[in-house]
């Protein structure tokens, strides 16, 4: 009995430790429509342009981040090819 306790305590803690159970592909976020959090820029103002090949000849979008404001605007798609341009820190304090 003290057993059989130890083991479904055991399981349970599993589950929870491990994110317990993945919902169905019905539930999950449809990557079409998701939003994802736009990055930090981390105290630099630049343009980070996207391209469609990693020969970065088509532009397939851009983030924009300003000394004014810590996060990205984007305009357009991203992709895994990127250049970042205009590269500026900006001042600290106020």
């Amino acid at each position: 009995m003290k057993m059989t306790r130890i083991v479904a305590l055991l399981g349970a803690g599993w589950l929870v430790g491990c994110g317990g159970v993945e919902a169905p592909m019905d539930e999950q976020t449809d990557l079409a429509t998701r939003e994802d959090m736009l990055p930090a820029c981390n105290h630099k103002q630049f343009e980070r342009i996207f391209y469609a090949e990693p020969a970065k000849l088509t532009e397939v979008g851009r983030w924009e981040c300003n000394c004014d404001s810590n996060t990205a605007f984007q305009h357009g798609g991203t992709s895994l090819y990127y250049t970042d341009v205009n590269v500026e820190f900006c001042p600290v304090g106020g």
